[in-house]
């Protein structure tokens, strides 16, 4: 019961987190900003989305779950590269790959932070 609430504890704060970046990017769209600029932010966006819609259609899931999805579709999307005809394709490609890493480095952190360093109290 424990580990699947501790769980639940990660989840959650790992929406925080990530809902806290959407707020975050949101304030840094601007029309006085590059379009580029301006796409990658929203980009950013759309990924954090999808990953809160995961988790929230997936109530079950854990981290190891999430983080097994979020690496299988950045392997899809470095697999896209063999296939990229133009630059845009490949910076698109690329661009979606950062955004995934960081995602990932999020939901590690967030497994990360239920681990203890007292060996003693896994005996």
């Amino acid at each position: 019961m424990e580990s699947t609430l501790s769980h639940t504890n990660e989840l959650q704060v790992l929406e925080r987190r990530l809902a806290s970046e959407i707020e975050g990017a949101t304030k840094k769209i601007s029309p006085l900003h590059n379009l580029t600029y301006n796409h990658s932010v929203n980009k950013k966006i759309e990924l954090i989305n999808w990953t809160l819609d995961t988790i929230e259609s997936n109530p079950s899931m854990t981290l190891q779950e999430l983080e097994g999805l979020i690496d299988y579709r950045i392997e899809s999307s470095e697999r896209e590269l063999d296939d990229a005809q133009t630059r845009e394709e490949t910076d698109r490609i690329f661009g979606e790959v950062r955004i995934l890493d960081w995602v990932m480095f999020m939901i590690r952190t967030a497994m990360q932070s239920n681990k203890t360093t007292d060996y003693s109290l896994e005996e």
